[in-house]
């Protein structure tokens, strides 16, 4: 149809905009299939009945269950403390030159029903020096809310 286009509304005050012709509308239609066609497709990861299973547990899992398997993994931790802090000791004394002093992590700590502020991130050093400071060292059962501290 010659001379169709099509209204942009403004919704809170319901009045029209801008008329965007056809020819328009095809053109910023193609520049987002293009910008498309540059990301790169994630393979598919194939799982087992098991590692499934293990994924769906988790996302159904209540926040007691967490807790406790949370607790469960600290306590096999605290068992087997001297190896733990004998492979950890040898990458803080690394210092820069470990692997780990690069790669960052996502740390959030939340408060049940806090949703306001953003996780951290800091390098995997960073957190195998406060896991070790306040899980092994310390003897605490969770880590604490950094806020700032301990960055590096």
């Amino acid at each position: 149809m010659k001379g169709y286009g099509s209204h942009i509304v403004n919704s809170s005050h319901n009045t029209l905009r801008k008329v965007v012709p056809a020819k328009e509308r095809g053109r910023d239609h193609q520049r987002l299939r293009d910008s498309m066609s540059r990301v790169k497709a994630t393979p598919a990861v194939w799982l087992t009945d098991e590692e499934m299973s293990h994924f769906v547990k988790q996302l159904n899992a209540t926040p007691r269950d967490a807790r406790e398997e949370y607790a469960r993994f600290i306590r096999d931790v605290k068992s087997a403390r001297d190896r733990y802090v004998k492979c950890i000791d040898a990458e803080l004394a690394k210092d820069d030159l470990s692997e780990f002093a690069e790669v960052s992590l996502l740390y959030a700590f939340l408060e049940a029903g806090d949703s306001i502020g953003g996780p951290q991130t800091l390098t995997k050093l960073t957190f195998l020096r406060i896991f070790k400071e306040f899980i092994l060292d310390a003897d605490g059962a969770i880590l604490p809310d950094l806020a700032g501290n301990h960055r590096r």
